[in-house]
């Protein structure tokens, strides 16, 4: 979630700042790095996460 509200605020990332469902895009590329070690959230939870906040809207308060 904290690197959804940064890539979507606008006060961080200017012009660049994304909507929800673009910053989702870059969440899963980075969870998909298999540099990176993910411990898995309990069931349910990311899909209704995303499911509540992948909107086109610009609005970093998730």
């Amino acid at each position: 979630m904290s690197l959804m509200r940064v890539l979507s605020n606008p006060a961080v990332m200017s012009a660049d700042a994304m909507s929800s469902r673009q910053a989702w895009d870059v969440v899963d590329i980075v969870l998909s790095d298999e540099r990176f070690d993910w411990h898995d959230e309990p069931v349910g939870i990311t899909d209704g996460f995303r499911r509540l906040s992948a909107t086109d809207d610009r609005s970093h308060k998730l």
